[in-house]
């Protein structure tokens, strides 16, 4: 779950995995989920919060993930 800014301020999270925009989640309380699945590879993960308030563009640092394929 990514939690970013304050509960007070609606908007949505902008998911990407590099440059790529994966998914855009509205959030509830000040956080968003979205649930994905990985193949095999290395993933740069980030969120960016969209709307409203003096949080608006505020990213989270990127995350590395490395997803190894499973053994036969």
């Amino acid at each position: 779950m990514v939690r970013l800014g304050d509960s007070r301020y609606a908007g949505t999270i902008e998911f990407r995995n590099g440059s790529q925009i994966v998914g855009t989640v509205a959030t509830s309380a000040g956080s968003a989920v979205l649930p994905l699945t990985f193949a095999a590879g290395i993933y740069r993960l980030s969120a960016v919060f969209h709307d409203s308030g003096p949080f608006d563009g505020v990213a989270a640092p990127e995350l590395v993930q490395v997803v190894n394929q499973a053994a036969p």
